[in-house]
């Protein structure tokens, strides 16, 4: 059995990290204001459950730029889930 190496911890790339939160609060904004809230849960994990399909095709087919516009959308239908229900 191969045992795993953990990598030493490295710091965080905070503008990346703030660059990233900005795009997703974009995406929620105009999401929300397209489809307005959840009314469910059940809605909830259909939108997400759709969104990560969608980023799992674009991984697949090995396209970067759609998988990272995919992966945002992703990020903000669940933030969307934590806000509306």
């Amino acid at each position: 059995m191969k045992t795993r190496r953990h990598k030493k911890p490295h710091k965080p790339d905070i503008p990346a990290i703030d660059a990233a939160l900005a795009l997703v609060r974009t995406e929620l904004i105009r999401a929300t204001s397209k489809h307005g809230p959840f009314n469910s849960s059940h809605e909830g994990y259909g939108v997400i459950a759709e969104e990560f399909d969608e980023l799992l095709d674009e991984i697949r087919a090995n396209k970067r730029r759609r998988q990272i516009k995919e992966a945002i959308q992703v990020a903000a239908t669940a933030t969307r889930f934590i806000v509306d229900i």
